[in-house]
């Protein structure tokens, strides 16, 4: 964690008196094949084998449960219907150059997920494709540092992308195709540090829809960070929420904090019928050594071909990498009937933009959340 975002976050941790927590014996993968309530330590040494397989049907729970992984960490089959809660995931270094980390979870045709109150550290994130006409996804309450797209370098993780490895093009969360009737993503924390990271998106609605009845709805989610691997020296394409695609439609985004996420912080590129708004947008494009990042861009962009979207009383401030204030960006093809009432933030400072930490903290303790595993 960067030492600038280290110190806000230090205001609010409470020194334990209990004895530290004895290292946990793993077990190796598991393969669920029926229903059933599952509570475990299990590691994969093995980048091509999950720590965890579903391949059931039946309804399955993961809890209280520690998992880490080389590769990815839990794998869902088709039709399975999963819960994941109060489980800490970790991303093991797949210790073989050019290979890239797992994620969290992956799933293709799921019945049912849900997936909160879990801790991810330096993992690939969470990718949903195609699930079933008739799926409930919910992704809630979980706290989440260091989605990493480097490439492995054997022992470490390469220090630029376009070093020579690669990188991988990963998110917190992606759905990839995704129609379902019931989606949420809501109440995370999301905390990227430079140098030690490499998100795309933290958050992408790619050609995936909701309806106008129940639109996939992104709400109360605070995201600070999205670098490339060499922040001071690399281009990045990545940053906050995106709806892309022209058939991303039906996306409900607001009431977010999005800090620091470089290129951009909100964005529709091609869809339509969504809605931004209530959210809160910041970014300065200061590291901690004191360089702006180069790709440092727009607080918000809704893109041509984009249609029927409006974007409206958000609070933000961005600037691009001369200073300037860069805060929405085009709007065009969003006219005054689609952008309105958005408040300016600028000027701004670093205490400022900082201060949205505390502002979060108070956020979950007025609405009774607890984020992240309950012990």
């Amino acid at each position: 964690m960067n030492s600038r975002f280290a110190a806000v976050m230090a205001l609010g941790v409470i020194a334990a008196s209990s004895p530290p927590l004895k290292a946990q014996p793993y077990q190796g993968p598991i393969t669920i094949t029926a229903g059933g309530t599952y509570t475990g330590n299990w590691q994969s040494l093995d980048p091509n084998t999950p720590a965890v397989t579903v391949q059931t049907t039946a309804p399955v729970v993961i809890v209280y449960s520690n998992i880490q992984s080389k590769g990815d960490l839990i794998s869902v089959q088709p039709g399975s219907d999963l819960i994941v809660t109060d489980t800490s995931g970790t991303g093991l270094n797949p210790g073989v150059p050019g290979a890239f980390l797992g994620r969290f979870l992956t799933s293709q045709s799921a019945a049912r997920l849900v997936i909160e109150n879990n801790d991810l550290n330096n993992t690939a994130g969470i990718y949903i494709r195609t699930p079933l006409s008739s799926s409930t996804i919910s992704i809630r309450s979980n706290t989440v540092e260091n989605i990493n797209g480097r490439a492995s370098t054997g022992s470490g993780y390469a220090t630029r992308d376009n070093g020579g490895l690669g990188v991988n093009l990963v998110q917190f969360v992606q759905f990839d195709n995704v129609v379902a009737p019931a989606a949420e993503i809501a109440w995370n924390q999301v905390i990227n540090d430079p140098y030690v990271s490499r998100v795309e998106d933290n958050i992408s609605i790619y050609r995936s829809c909701g309806s106008a009845a129940a639109p996939i709805d992104i709400h109360d989610n605070f995201i600070h960070g999205g670098y490339p691997g060499a922040p001071g020296t690399d281009d990045y394409s990545g940053g906050g929420i995106i709806e892309e695609g022209t058939d991303a439609c039906f996306v409900n985004v607001h009431d977010n904090q999005i800090i620091e996420t470089t290129n951009y912080g909100l964005a529709i590129a091609g869809a339509h019928d969504n809605n931004l708004y209530s959210n809160t947008l910041m970014g300065i494009g200061l590291l901690s050594n004191g360089v702006i990042e180069p790709s440092q861009n727009v607080g918000g962009y809704v893109s041509s071909g984009a249609y029927n979207n409006t974007v409206h009383d958000n609070r933000a401030g961005w600037y691009n990498q001369n200073g300037d204030d860069n805060t929405w960006y085009p709007r065009s093809p969003c006219d005054s009937s689609c952008f309105y009432n958005n408040t300016s933030l600028i000027p701004f400072t670093q205490a400022d933009e900082d201060a949205q930490f505390n502002v979060w903290n108070e956020k979950l303790a007025n609405n009774g959340i607890v984020i992240g595993v309950r012990q």
